[in-house]
């Protein structure tokens, strides 16, 4: 499991960046926003076919076009109703998503260190809406069951809804992985090996130490905050917990713990005198 903004970790180091007042070690309270995910190698797959066409070059179609069942017809090739056109092709069009409907981790493996020799053609044509991605992961600790989730690529700025539709049986510790998404654009119809982040929880809220967090006879949670110089209780909700640090729920009520606020860590065993 990878931590996406690992600021949770940092606060081990509390210490090194609190702020001391003459009574009590503290810290100022920060919103933070942690997205836990399991790191991917793919390669994304679609139903696409190179086109080698008898048209002049100046007749082909502009980059990312959508051309009728008609237009598709005076290429001549085994592609039936509507698609995409592509300038280029990369030798990979040969893949389909069926071909992975049985493949193994080591399978895979083979194909993203390949290096298929290209085709010559005019381009390659892409139907349907829907593509796909093939990935292998080498941690299978947490991997959620088939259905929604979403995809971060390395190349794209944002993440992209996605349907886990296969897990493959582990392979040394390896495991197989297809996602089928929808999201249109030349950006991801070019999109071929790529790494990428299987997001599958999400916590918004306030980052807190778990030695700051006391608990009352009846499971309520609260903390103390530093307020002109006295010590105030307020009550919070710890939606998220990893070892030294935690995650408290955000609440609009007025006397709710915010951000900015000193939270007391502990009372310092030398005072001044």
């Amino acid at each position: 499991m990878t931590l996406i903004f690992l600021t949770l970790c940092a606060y081990g180091g509390v210490h090194v960046w609190g702020h001391f007042n003459r009574d009590y070690e503290t810290v100022p309270v920060s919103s933070v926003n942690l997205k836990d995910s399991v790191r991917l190698r793919g390669i994304a797959v679609r139903r696409e076919q190179i086109i080698c066409s008898p048209m002049a070059e100046t007749e082909l179609p502009q980059n990312g076009d959508r051309l009728s069942s008609r237009a598709v017809e005076a290429f001549n090739c085994d592609v039936q109703g509507s698609a995409l056109f592509f300038e280029n092709s990369d030798g990979y069009e040969y893949l389909s998503p069926e071909d992975f409907e049985y493949m193994e981790p080591h399978e895979l493996e083979d194909i993203l260190s390949s290096r298929p020799k290209r085709k010559r053609g005019k381009g390659r044509l892409v139907s349907g809406f829907d593509w796909y991605f093939a990935a292998i992961t080498d941690d299978s600790s947490k991997i959620p069951p088939p259905g929604k989730c979403r995809l971060h690529f390395d190349e794209t700025d944002s993440e992209l809804p996605a349907r886990l539709l296969k897990i493959s049986s582990p392979e040394k510790g390896k495991l197989l992985l297809l996602f089928r998404l929808n999201t249109g654009g030349e950006e991801y119809m070019s999109l071929r090996k790529s790494e990428a982040e299987l997001i599958f929880s999400e916590y918004s809220g306030l980052m807190l130490p778990v030695k700051a967090v006391h608990t009352d006879a009846d499971g309520t949670q609260y903390v103390y905050t530093l307020t002109a110089g006295k010590p105030e209780r307020r009550q919070v909700e710890i939606i998220y917990k990893n070892g030294e640090s935690c995650i408290a729920r955000e609440s609009p009520e007025a006397e709710a713990l915010k951000e900015g606020n000193l939270l007391i860590i502990s009372e310092n065993k030398e005072k001044e005198g």
